[in-house]
C-alpha cells in the first residue's frame, strides 16, 4: 500500500508484512523497515523481531520468502503522524 491512512486516536492499527521472493530467491539484499514518529526514527530488527531507536539495516543477506507476520500494532495512539517505509 502506498499513501496515507487516517485513524482516530482511539482506534487501533495493525500492519503486517509478507514477502514472496519468487525468481529473486538467493539474491543478496539489504532490507530496511523504518518508522518515523515526530522527530523519532526507529528501524525493525530482524534478529530481535522488535523496533530499535535510530537508523539501521533490518536484514542483510540472501532474499527469501517471509511468511506473513505482524510488524506493528498500536491502540489508543498519541495524535500525530507516523510514517512507515519498506525498502529492498
Amino acid at each position: 500500500m502506498d499513501g496515507a491512512v487516517t485513524i482516530a486516536s482511539d482506534d487501533s492499527l495493525a500492519i503486517s508484512l509478507q514477502l514472496t521472493a519468487g525468481s529473486t530467491t538467493g539474491i543478496p539484499v539489504e532490507m530496511l523497515i523504518t518508522a518515523q514518529a515526530g522527530s523519532a526514527t526507529f528501524y525493525f530488527d530482524a534478529i530481535s523481531l522488535g523496533w530499535l531507536p535510530g537508523e539501521g539495516i533490518t536484514y542483510s543477506g540472501a532474499i527469501v520468502d517471509v511468511p506473513e507476520f505482524e510488524l506493528f500494532s498500536i491502540a489508543n495512539s498519541p495524535v500525530g503522524t507516523y510514517d512507515f517505509n519498506f525498502d529492498l
